[in-house]
């Protein structure tokens, strides 16, 4: 059985949260002479304890060190060109909101790659009069479909009555509300009843 989940505030009864900061700073200890040892990084610890208000200094046998490794901090702190880079938990947040729009936006170009593909692999195999004959076939398709919505709309123009002409007025005005709320970014509630 598993230790329940910490809540992250403040120990109210102060012997535990005695016992509980000497037990957490030995532990902290302990990582960090795991990380100088098997890394080789300098590194020290400063700890304040309020109960007793004293300050104690992990690797106490090499003063110099902390020393040098304090000042060598505020050197790079105080350098303009931003040596010492601090990280906060906003920082983190920011990062992570960053690589996840990132990731949204690889998934929707995926998306949209698979749904309306820009290239079939046949076309690198025709040959250039393959190619001519398929544009004809493809530019002739276009005018034939633009043929017939001139056409459509010659009849419900002329003589399509008035039921034909109320019902090309109620389109367009559908069509057009459906195109304004697009640019608008939202898709229109009304847009399936529009036929096609």
């Amino acid at each position: 059985m598993g230790r329940g989940k910490l809540k992250m505030e403040m120990i109210e009864e102060e012997k535990s949260r005695i016992l509980t900061m000497k037990k957490r700073k030995k532990g902290l200890i302990k990582k960090l002479h795991q990380l100088t040892t098997l890394c080789d990084v300098p590194a020290c610890m400063i700890f304040h304890d309020p109960t007793t208000n004293s300050t104690s200094v992990w690797l106490e046998e090499d003063p110099d060190q902390v020393r040098s490794l304090i000042e060598a901090y505020k050197a790079k702190k105080n350098d303009p060109s931003g040596g010492v880079r601090e990280y906060l938990l906003s920082n983190f947040f920011d990062q992570r909101q960053r690589q996840a729009e990132e990731e949204l936006e690889k998934l929707r170009k995926n998306n949209v790659e698979g749904m309306f593909p820009t290239w079939d692999d046949h076309l690198n195999f025709m040959d250039e009069a393959q190619l001519r004959e398929l544009a004809a076939t493809v530019r002739g398709k276009a005018e034939n479909h633009n043929q017939q919505r001139r056409r459509e709309r010659k009849h419900c123009g002329e003589g399509g009555g008035a039921s034909s002409k109320a019902a090309m007025a109620d389109r367009e005005a559908l069509i057009g509300a459906r195109s304004q709320s697009r640019r608008n970014g939202a898709k229109a509630p009304w847009s399936s009843a529009i036929t096609h």
